[in-house]
């Protein structure tokens, strides 16, 4: 059976250049920490993910050291649910379901 997972990103810094660049605060990072403390402890393994490239996204996935195929997807970031619902469609284990 196929589980999905939706995890919001840890703690930001409040300032950079732009939104799409603040990086985790070092609350986030043990945020993270803590994600992938609680994904082993449930034995949830992760397959695929959709990534947004903002680097808060991509340091909270690199995190939880998942190891699995990624889509770091531009269109992640910031976007409406319907988006968000087309990029999991074509996730490989739903789409071969």
């Amino acid at each position: 059976m196929t589980k999905l997972v939706i995890l919001r990103h840890a703690k930001a810094e409040k300032i950079a250049p732009t939104d799409k660049d603040r990086p985790l605060a070092a609350k986030g990072q043990d945020q993270a920490r803590q994600v992938k403390q609680w994904l082993d402890s449930q034995d949830i393994v992760l397959d695929y993910a959709v990534v947004s490239t903002a680097t808060r996204t991509r340091e909270t996935f690199a995190g939880l050291r998942a190891g699995c195929q990624v889509n770091f997807s531009d269109r992640a970031y910031n976007a409406p649910g319907y988006t968000l619902a087309s990029l999991i469609a074509v996730c490989p284990a739903v789409a071969t379901e």
